[in-house]
């Protein structure tokens, strides 16, 4: 649950979450019969203003069960131009084995940057007009061609899709934080701490790692607390190959950790968990990595 709908339902003083800025996402997905043209690529950026979206995923690289197998048959919706199915021959328009391939899209939306969500004729449906908007995006971009069968459209829309770095919300979560914590809550991850630069997946995982410690063991949340030295340094210690077994290998991971973190200049923070390395090697394992 988002930091600030949390703060509403623990009716937390109204103040707390002021300063506490996001933006939406548009997920936008696009199935396609045939081959996929773009190789091995993965995401891709698009900072142009002839396209709504500023990422695209080639989805069905990631996994061919992203798509349906070959010998399935769907009909075409429309072409990649957006001309409609009614003005093709009918031969096109009936239903027909693939093979597929798909794009999915990222559009972003704020109070600064609507989006247009009329609902538009595409595909023989109703979708909201950012859908048409990014099949013309994706030609304009090279990614689709005008002659390509578009055999299947989805859209999501997310409320919370960035917590945005504003200049206020340090001054917010640095309230609305602590006053959580007051009442033995400890708020993290993407929208609980509400810091951007330490949101992603990882970043998540190991805020969660080390709330568990700090409720326990009281060692420090260096994710939450220093996203620049989290986010500058480098796992040198520990590799997946030599991590091994049993207490003598997390002792030496330990070791390991707690010298880089010394020789990285967070000296307060390895001073601590150094103290306590016994107590606090699931926080020293996971910091390392």
């Amino acid at each position: 649950m988002p930091l600030d709908v949390t703060l509403a339902a623990a009716k937390a003083p109204e103040d707390l979450a002021e300063g506490l800025l996001s933006s939406s996402s548009h997920i936008v997905g696009i199935g396609i019969r045939g081959t996929c043209p773009h190789g091995t690529k993965c995401w891709l950026y698009y900072p142009e203003d002839d396209c709504p979206f500023y990422r695209t995923t080639v989805f069905s690289n990631y996994a061919k069960e992203n798509c349906p197998n070959g010998d399935v048959e769907l009909p075409t919706l429309c072409r990649g131009s957006g001309e409609s199915v009614p003005t093709l021959s009918s031969n096109n328009n009936a239903a027909r084995p693939g093979p597929y391939w798909s794009l999915m899209f990222e559009v972003s939306e704020s109070t600064l940057k609507p989006v247009n969500q009329t609902p538009t004729a595409l595909g023989g449906q109703e979708w909201p007009a950012i859908v048409q908007e990014t099949l013309a995006g994706a030609l304009a971009m090279g990614l689709i061609s005008p002659d390509d069968e578009i055999v299947s459209f989805h859209h999501r829309r997310l409320e919370y899709g960035y917590p945005t770095p504003s200049l206020s919300r340090d001054a917010a979560i640095s309230k609305a934080l602590p006053w959580l914590r007051e009442r033995s809550i400890w708020f993290r991850g993407r929208f609980g701490s509400w810091k951007y630069e330490v949101g992603n997946q990882d970043h998540s995982l190991m805020l969660g790692v080390e709330a568990a410690d700090n409720i326990l063991f009281g060692t420090p949340e260096l994710t939450l607390r220093h996203p620049n030295i989290v986010n500058a340094r480098k796992n040198e210690e520990l590799r997946y190959e030599n991590r091994g077994t049993g207490d003598d290998a997390v002792a030496k991971a330990v070791g390991r950790a707690v010298t880089s973190g010394g020789q990285q200049g967070v000296g307060a923070d390895a001073k601590v968990l150094n103290d306590d390395g016994s107590k606090n090697a699931t926080a020293l394992h996971a910091r390392a990595n």
